[in-house]
């Protein structure tokens, strides 16, 4: 990169997040509001929800493991992380149990259970157990799932649809409310930054494919070449529709692809046309999918925190129910504020009306002063029109109003499941006691000690993702994303194996051709056999190919009877009438004998073209 073009992005970065903080009332309307827009806490609550069951299929144990039990000699660490890598820990058993505390972290997010202190532990363990395979020759690029992570673990997201948010409402309920917490900006900052980040991803990657390629990365072969190349690495796959048959449809589609890229992080800041930019993502990576199997679906997920899950679930709920449900409730008692309490923190749906029966005034505003008195001391009523229901009916009747519970409801029907609840309620309804609450408040107001460290997380976050953004692409677990920006010939460096066995039969091998190794994706493999052939002033290249072949035979065992290997570096066109063509070019790298099981590699100092007799 030229000196002052990375000069001018540090410094537009810098000025990005330095500017607002400085002339905040100067700033325009737009960036404000941005900024200051309140939240139901049920949006944060989904995308914590969604997040973490992203990471945890995100990886597998075994996988993990197997990676742990990788040569030392097979790493090569992401940029800046030589120092770090050699002293921390990777073995198949360090990473299987890294892995297993990770599994059951996420599981301990995904219910809301001690959610804070969960979700700094998983902060760290992902970093390392998504990091394990980072670290043997390929980055792939789901970094934005460690970025989320951080900011979650600074921001109110279990205060709805947890555990940890049933305890916080027996609190309430001791102190007289039932309401959970409501809208504000201390549940909308945290997304807010989660979509800066997708900007910078998306942006970055968008000036790069200008700044160094310009219109042609759209308008010339590069959008067909990229493709054969990227075919190429899947063994040869091909999609059903041949787009590469059509020059203007894509060119036409790398056209929306800079335009997508370049107008995401400008969209959000507009609520009038922010719903384009998930659409167009939505849109861009199902494409580029269906063409060239890229599908960053654990960054499509995350789309979820566009969506106002609030205003959605309750149009869903005034569907499903159009007429409102009532429950009234004992408010002198203890254990009844607490169930409303809790009940509520799970209600999505927003189709019930929560009334304190001591509460004269709100049972007149709903028309409810005909009950008994004496009847809604005793027990919980639940009115739908001219439909009332008490007790262990009216609990009935209410769970259906809470999707998180439509699994138990027809169970509740049965005839011995509702004798024995009617003894159960019964019982617990009659030796309940009074209990006034402590001290009587309004409706939850979040507290604003949320606010600030989800705007530091969050701006930290976004500057380093800039810097991250101008060039380093090979890092973890701050990254540019993948940018494709050079125009790429239809051709594509492989390494091939040329064995020889001990009936002097010979059989050429390219690993990145055939799914021999399983635990490796088609994106692994290639680049770790790229950092295998572009190791020529490595003084462990012998090694690193003795591994190589090594772990071939682990997951080959039927070429253990191999006495010889050539190691090439193949130069093939990925045109597809090409594919069984003779490579462009051979080089040979190295060369490994075997003799009474004991391997010794011969580096070829000086890369040379083969005859046609090493290949059978």
């Amino acid at each position: 990169m030229k000196p002052k073009y990375e000069i001018a992005v540090i410094g537009t970065g810098a000025l990005m997040l330095i500017v607002p903080y400085l002339f905040w009332n100067r700033a325009p309307k737009f960036v404000r509001d941005f900024f200051t827009a309140t939240s139901a806490p049920v949006n944060l609550a989904v995308f914590r929800i969604v997040l973490f069951t992203l990471v945890l299929f995100s990886f597998s144990m075994g996988n993990v493991a197997w990676f742990g039990s990788l040569p030392p000699e097979l790493r090569f660490p992401p940029t800046g992380l030589n120092f770090l890598i050699s002293h921390i820990p990777i073995t198949e058993t360090v990473a299987w149990y890294a892995a297993l505390a990770l599994t059951l972290g996420c599981i301990a997010c995904i219910l809301g259970l001690f959610t804070r202190t969960s979700i700094i532990i998983c902060l760290v363990l992902s970093i390392y157990v998504l990091g394990v395979p980072q670290v043997f020759g390929k980055i792939n690029h789901y970094h934005h799932l460690i970025w989320f992570m951080a900011i979650l673990a600074v921001s109110p997201c279990s205060d709805v649809l947890s555990i940890d948010a049933v305890r916080k409402s027996w609190r309430r309920a001791d102190r007289g409310t039932t309401e959970p917490p409501t809208s504000c900006i201390a549940y909308a900052l945290p997304l807010r930054f989660v979509w800066l980040l997708m900007g910078v991803i998306y942006f970055s990657a968008g000036v790069w494919k200008m700044w160094t390629s310009g219109y042609r990365w759209a308008w010339s072969d590069n959008p067909r070449n990229l493709m054969y190349n990227k075919w190429m690495e899947l063994s040869g796959w091909m999609p059903v529709f041949r787009i590469d048959h059509h020059p203007l449809l894509f060119k036409v589609s790398a056209l929306f692809t800079l335009a997508f890229e370049l107008s995401f992080i400008f969209l959000i800041f507009f609520s009038a046309v922010r719903w384009l930019a998930p659409l167009g993502g939505l849109a861009f990576h199902n494409a580029t999918n269906l063409f060239m199997r890229i599908s960053f679906w654990n960054l499509q997920a995350c789309y979820v925190a566009f969506v106002d899950w609030n205003r959605f679930l309750s149009w869903i709920g005034r569907r499903l129910f159009p007429k409102q449900m009532y429950l009234v409730y004992d408010g002198n008692c203890k254990l009844c504020r607490r169930t409303v309490a809790s009940f509520r923190v799970f209600d999505l749906l927003n189709r019930v009306t929560y009334i304190n029966a001591l509460d004269r005034e709100s049972l007149e505003k709903h028309q409810l002063t005909s009950l008994d008195s004496g009847a809604l001391m005793r027990d919980m009523h639940v009115i739908v029109g001219s439909q009332t229901w008490k007790g262990f009916a009216a609990y009935r009747e209410w769970m259906k109003r809470f999707p998180i519970f439509w699994f138990a409801v027809p169970f509740l029907y049965l005839g011995a499941v509702i004798q024995i609840g009617q003894r159960i309620y019964r019982q617990i309804a009659d030796s309940r006691t009074c209990s006034i609450a402590k001290e009587p408040v309004t409706a939850t107001v979040l507290k604003r000690r949320f606010t600030l460290p989800a705007a530091v997380v969050g701006s930290v976050l976004v500057y380093v993702a800039i810097l991250s953004a101008v060039g380093k692409l090979q890092t973890w677990p701050m990254a540019g994303y993948p940018t494709f920006e050079d125009l790429d010939p239809p051709e594509v460096s492989v390494l091939t194996m040329v064995v020889d066995d001990q009936n002097g039969n010979r059989s050429e091998i390219r690993p990145v051709m055939r799914a021999s190794l399983k635990q490796l994706s088609p994106e692994r493999l290639m680049g770790l056999q790229n950092h295998l052939l572009g190791i020529a002033n490595d003084h462990q290249r012998g090694a690193r190919l003795e591994a190589f072949w090594k772990l071939w035979l682990r997951e080959n065992p039927t070429f253990n009877d191999v006495t010889a290997v050539k190691f090439y570096r193949d130069t093939l066109s990925s045109l597809p009438e090409d594919r069984n063509h003779s490579p462009i070019r051979r080089e040979l790298i190295a060369e490994l004998q075997r003799k009474n099981g004991v391997a010794t590699v011969t580096q070829n100092q000086f890369p040379q073209v083969s005859s046609k007799d090493d290949v059978k």
